[in-house]
């Protein structure tokens, strides 16, 4: 089954996080793509600090970035519609 988002915005009108380069990287507004990222990112020793708090044994091999257009255009849509609805606080995001 597939999950359908409703999304009242195009590629064209929607900003995508600066990591993602350009217009949200290569392709069209449903690209979906894994970025390896540096085990020097602050990306990358972000999960590795918060992956040792919760699991110290745990052995960080590498991290990946899920780029996905349609997914974050779901996101930010809802992430707004809850800033408004909670008068401007906090959406709870990292």
């Amino acid at each position: 089954h597939e999950l359908r988002l409703p999304c009242t915005y195009t590629h064209t009108h929607m900003t995508f996080p600066t990591e993602w380069g350009p217009d949200g990287g290569d392709g069209g507004p449903t690209e979906s793509k894994l970025v390896p990222l540096s085990p020097m990112s602050n990306e990358s020793l972000l999960i590795k600090t918060l992956l040792a708090r919760s699991c110290s044994s745990a052995e960080l091999k590498t991290v990946s970035r899920v780029q996905n257009k349609k997914l974050w255009s779901a996101y930010s849509h809802f992430r707004d519609a809850e800033l408004i609805h909670s008068a401007g606080g906090d959406v709870n995001e990292m």
